[in-house]
């Protein structure tokens, strides 16, 4: 080879490529050609003999099975049977970190839910664990709280004076129902809510439909049983209507226990039925009642009996009842038939308006069985009746006024009983009001039934009686002699058309028809006759001490003969054990336009004793008479008397010692 900067050439001996491979010569060399790629190379980037032995030990991949190669596990061999968590992933599964948070957990038996899955266990591991809770977390104990606000007591929410704490439900409630006001101001009672309200319910709250609607009744039905088990079980409980409610029933037979208080207020029931053949009242009242009643039985509807309020000894305070039928309703069928009936002791009644009622209002002392006693009723008004039922068997009655007036069925019967009023009383009073339109008499007290007989020391007063069909005023004890009336005070009471029916008058048609009084009196008495056919003014029998001051009796033209007074032996018309007449004075009389005798005096059998009359006595047939026979005056009578414009003799009397005239026409 060339040396540089050297002319002449050296010869290098060259080794062949087996005596490079061999490594053994020492003395040539080794040129590019005889190399591989790898004598370029760094030692470090091929593998260290040691490396080499153990690549020459390694397995090699034929002799590896598939499942080395491809990771497949359906590429092993001799498989285990796995459960099914075997298909799941890895992280369907809590970690080991998770299950010892678990381990610390709250347990599905404390929290009720089932075991945690993985999903649960992810959230797990973001809840919140029991030991980062606040007490109040597990014990929901208000007193747990930290930073609580104070709350009330009872007694502070009652009083309702402090303004920063505060009140729980309960406490607002006991605020209601405990704290006390003066709804009156200073001095007037202090009272809680409940108290105050608690005793009153509207009677809506028992699923009263108060529209008037007929297919309402039935659940009004059902709503008065529900009013009824509730008055039972809350004695003294006070029930309300309100103007307007009209609460359509059907019911019969309904009774509300004793103490029941109820104001309808102005509403009324509207009830339909037919109970005519029954004797049960539609509504009954126990003792101790309190309270109003609107009732209206609708057309169509018949009925003996509608409302009982039954006093018993403790009494009843009845306010008002109204009782208006939509058309002239009623049966009569015995003596205890009537639209309203009270009866018990101490029954108190302020106003019964009835109307068109066949039998309008009865109160017999204990179904006539005994006396009741304190029976008070301010007003009467009762219109377009048959009959008022009567007020009997009574102590201690007081009737402070009444208008009773208009026949509800023209053509009624005179008999039996269709009076305007009737009683019969031991110690009363019978105040001012108008009485009219009676089919029997207007006025009448007692009868032939022994519960009849009874009136003692009554006073009546300010009485008008107007158009009866027999009596105006009739004070009658039967036809025997087992009955009298004691201690009677009739003052200013007016008779007006006495047997105002047509036909016939007869016995029993009279302005006044007093029998059997005893020790008893009568002032500014006056009988007036425009029209009807009466038989007297006055008709007086049986009477021992009755005075009588102050009588008037005017009758016009064209009445049927009638007598201004007639005086009697008998009980009936000529009938009956004959009675005498002992200390009866008339005085103050003025008769006039009779057309019979002014005083007719009939004792065929009987003795008078003590008579005394005085006034004037204008037309008519004789002044006085006829005659009883002389015989008859057993004691000493007197008779002063002015008589004018008669058509008889003015004194037609016998000539005894017993009988005293003087005519005071003459000096």
């Amino acid at each position: 080879m060339a040396v540089p900067y050297h002319t002449h050439t050296f010869e290098i001996p060259v080794a062949s490529d087996a005596e490079a491979a061999a490594g053994v010569i020492s003395n040539k060399v080794i040129v590019p050609s005889n190399l591989g790629t790898a004598a370029i190379e760094d030692a470090s980037a091929f593998a260290t003999a040691a490396q080499g032995a153990l690549a020459d030990s390694s397995v090699q991949p034929a002799d590896l099975a598939t499942v080395a190669t491809s990771g497949a596990y359906a590429d092993l061999s001799g498989k285990p049977t796995l459960g099914t968590a075997a298909a799941a992933n890895v992280t369907d599964f809590a970690t080991a970190a998770q299950g010892a948070t678990a381990d610390t957990a709250l347990q599905p038996a404390d929290i009720g839910v089932d075991v945690a899955s993985a999903a649960q266990g992810v959230l797990a591991d973001s809840a919140v664990q029991p030991g980062d809770l606040a007490p109040v977390a597990t014990t929901g104990a208000y007193s747990d709280l930290t930073g609580a606000p104070a709350l009330a007591s009872q007694a502070e929410a009652v009083a309702a004076t402090d303004n920063a704490k505060t009140m729980t439900a309960l406490r607002v409630g006991e605020t209601i129902d405990g704290r006390t006001t003066q709804i009156a101001g200073a001095g007037s009672s202090s009272r809680t809510q409940p108290a105050r309200f608690g005793d009153t319910l509207d009677i809506k709250e028992f699923g009263f439909d108060v529209s008037g609607a007929d297919a309402s009744a039935a659940a009004n039905n059902d709503a008065i049983d529900r009013m009824i088990a509730h008055a039972t079980a809350n004695p003294g409980m006070t029930y309300r209507g309100r103007k307007g409610d009209v609460i359509r029933i059907t019911a019969i037979g309904k009774t509300f226990p004793a103490n029941t208080t109820l104001y309808m207020n102005g509403g009324r029931f509207r009830w339909s039925g037919d109970i005519s053949g029954s004797a049960s009242n539609v509504l009954t009242f126990g003792p101790g009642f309190r309270g109003d009643i609107g009732f209206e039985p609708v057309s169509g509807s018949n009925w003996r009996r509608l409302l009982l309020f039954n006093g018993g000894t403790v009494g009843s305070t009845i306010e008002q009842v109204d009782l208006v039928p939509e058309v002239f309703s009623g049966i009569f069928n015995n003596n205890f038939d009537a639209a309203i009936k009270t009866d018990g002791n101490n029954v108190q009644i302020g106003t019964l308006n009835i109307s068109k009622c066949y039998i309008g209002y009865m109160h017999r002392g204990l179904n006539g069985a005994a006396f009741d006693t304190g029976l008070k009723i301010g007003y009467l008004d009762i219109k377009e009746y048959g009959k008022i039922g009567g007020i009997l068997q009574n102590v201690d009655l007081w009737l402070a006024g009444y208008n009773i007036r208009e026949q509800g069925t023209v053509g009624l019967p005179p008999d039996p009983g269709y009076n305007a009023l009737q009683t019969a009383s031991i110690s009363g009073y019978i105040g001012g009001g108008t009485l009219a339109n009676a089919p029997e008499h207007n006025y009448r007290d007692g009868g032939p039934a022994s519960g009849e007989r009874i009136t003692r020391d009554l006073t009546i007063q300010g009485m008008t009686s107007k158009n009866a069909g027999q009596c105006c005023f009739k004070m009658f004890t039967g036809v025997d002699t087992t009955g009298y009336y004691r201690n009677i005070t009739l003052a200013n009471i007016s008779a007006f058309n006495p047997r105002a029916r047509a036909g016939a008058g007869g016995f029993n048609d009279f302005g006044f028809m007093l029998q059997q009084m005893v020790d008893s009196r009568a002032h500014g008495l006056s009988c007036i006759v425009e029209g009807g056919n009466p038989k007297a003014g006055m008709y007086v029998s049986g009477a021992d001490n009755l005075q009588i001051d102050g009588y008037q009796f005017r009758q016009s033209s064209g009445i049927a003969a009638s007598n201004a007074i007639w005086i009697s032996e008998y009980n009936g018309d000529a009938t009956g054990a004959p009675q005498a007449c002992n200390g009866l004075g008339i005085k103050n009389i003025y008769a006039q336009g009779h057309s019979a005798e002014g005083v007719r005096l009939e004792f065929p059998s009987a003795s008078i004793r003590d008579m005394y009359l005085a006034g004037q006595i204008i037309a008519g047939t004789d002044g006085i008479g006829p005659a009883p026979a002389a015989a008859r005056f057993a004691q000493l009578s007197r008779f002063e008397l002015l008589v004018r414009g008669n058509s008889g003799t003015k004194f037609n009397l016998p000539v005894t010692a017993n009988v005293v005239n003087k005519d005071l026409t003459t000096p």
